[in-house]
């Protein structure tokens, strides 16, 4: 009896500290979602030094959440899908406020929004190896800092690297999907074979 009291409570304190990763990792995630309209206020404020650190420090966490559910055995697909949306929603807040005190132009957002859309339908249904669409996040998450910096000038080269890349990943996911659709028909119309 003793010995299985012990074994029950040794599975208990497992799942508890197993619990207690995931919850420390999700928790450094989420402390990005709480920066980004924060960051969005400051740079509408024109507070750039406030915005540029914050951004830095959401940034980091970006990071480090990734270090943490590596390092702890805790990384899940549902982390890092949830990873994935706050990128986009630091990277959004950030452009948003850009494009607010007239940076950029709507392009960009609306752009992203797309790109992020195709990402978020095509989720969990088959993986997509898209270089561009990578590419493309990284870039939209690190050019904030770099528009608020630099010359007016960023703001234009911005939206046209925006605008092609987001072409790119787009164009990569329809040509990957021309590729496995009939695959997926014919699947569906003979399962036999």
């Amino acid at each position: 009896m003793t010995r299985e009291a012990n074994g029950l409570d040794e599975g208990v304190l497992r799942l508890c500290v197993r619990s207690l990763k995931l919850r420390f990792a999700d928790a450094i995630t989420f402390l990005r979602v709480v920066l980004a309209p924060i960051i969005f206020m400051n740079i509408v404020s024109m507070r750039t030094t406030l915005s540029l650190a914050l951004y830095v420090l959401a940034l980091a966490t970006d990071v480090l959440d990734g270090v943490v559910a590596r390092g702890t055995n805790s990384a899940s697909p549902s982390g890092a899908f949830i990873d994935i949306l706050a990128d986009f929603l630091l990277a959004l807040s950030g452009l948003a406020g850009c494009m607010i005190l007239g940076k950029i132009s709507l392009r960009v957002i609306m752009v992203s929004l797309l790109v992020f859309a195709q990402f978020v339908v095509g989720h969990g249904r088959s993986i997509v190896y898209d270089p561009f669409g990578r590419l493309f996040g990284m870039f939209v998450i690190l050019c904030t800092p770099f528009i608020l910096m630099g010359p007016s000038f960023f703001g234009h080269l911005v939206d046209s690297s925006i605008l092609f890349l987001g072409f790119l990943s787009l164009l990569g996911r329809f040509i990957y999907l021309g590729k496995t659709l009939p695959v997926r028909f014919h699947q569906l119309v003979s399962p036999d074979e």
